[in-house]
């Protein structure tokens, strides 16, 4: 009865000093902070695009000859276009580093998206001048209206302004995709912007 006794006791003694172990191993491990993903950031970088409203004029003009101004010929109209500006949503990149609690998000310089989107109803009436049998052919028309708008783009391409406006615009909506993702915790994260290089 004794030894049972002792057995007993060893073996309860063992299983305690077995919990401690397991119990002192549990505690010395540090729990991992999960690191949050930003899978759509692609996405929400392609909906970060600025429209701009243009107004623009078309002119043709050809000096005609002596003769009762045979070949003079003038031709003027308005309308108006959207240029979108963006940015390469494929080179945005959002890198969160968990152990320093911040996130850095790269961004390209904004552009101009495409050609300018031109609304057909804006066109007004053209206002014609020609000389003695002259007109004003189809062909001139469209290498008229081709000019105005390579005129537009370029115009926005060179425009500083609305492109530091997209950009801003592009940065503020990629920080409010991140805080979102991050939620209640991201009061304790810090977000960071740095340039394509």
């Amino acid at each position: 009865m004794l030894t049972n006794n002792r057995s007993m006791k060893r073996a309860i003694a063992a299983l305690c000093v077995a919990t401690l172990a397991c119990s002192a191993v549990g505690c010395g491990e540090e729990k991992k902070e999960a690191i949050p993903t930003f899978s759509n950031a692609t996405y929400i970088a392609q909906m970060a695009t600025l429209k701009c409203y243009y107004h623009n004029t078309a002119k043709l003009s050809h000096e005609g000859s002596w003769f009762f101004n045979n070949g003079y010929k003038r031709m003027w109209m308005e309308y108006s276009g959207i240029v979108k500006y963006g940015i390469d949503a494929d080179k945005v990149t959002i890198s969160p580093d968990a152990n320093g609690h911040r996130v850095i998000i790269t961004v390209p310089p904004a552009h101009v998206l495409d050609d300018p989107d031109v609304n057909e109803k804006s066109f007004s009436k053209p206002l014609v001048s020609t000389g003695f049998a002259t007109s004003i052919t189809a062909e001139e028309k469209t290498e008229m209206f081709d000019k105005a708008q390579q005129s537009m783009l370029k115009q926005a391409k060179t425009d500083s302004v609305l492109l530091a406006q997209a950009e801003a615009r592009a940065r503020t909506i990629l920080e409010q995709y991140v805080r979102n993702v991050l939620g209640d915790d991201a009061k304790n994260w810090t977000i960071e912007f740095k340039d394509v290089q």
